[in-house]
């Protein structure tokens, strides 16, 4: 699962790199699953929480 973005939108003066800290958020089940608290840099800050779905198993 990816851990670290980078969002850009040029038109509005945001530069934004959203980050996990290291750990295993994954969840396994029927519908397996990565959930993790983020963190917020750049142009903005601030603190969230990211789930992500579709990704293979490795």
């Amino acid at each position: 699962y990816p851990r670290r973005w980078q969002i850009t939108l040029p038109g509005f003066d945001v530069n934004l790199e959203v980050s996990a800290p290291a750990g295993d958020y994954r969840n396994s089940g029927l519908y397996p699953y990565w959930e993790s608290p983020v963190s917020v840099t750049g142009s903005h800050s601030g603190v969230g929480y990211m789930e992500l779905t579709g990704y293979q198993a490795q």
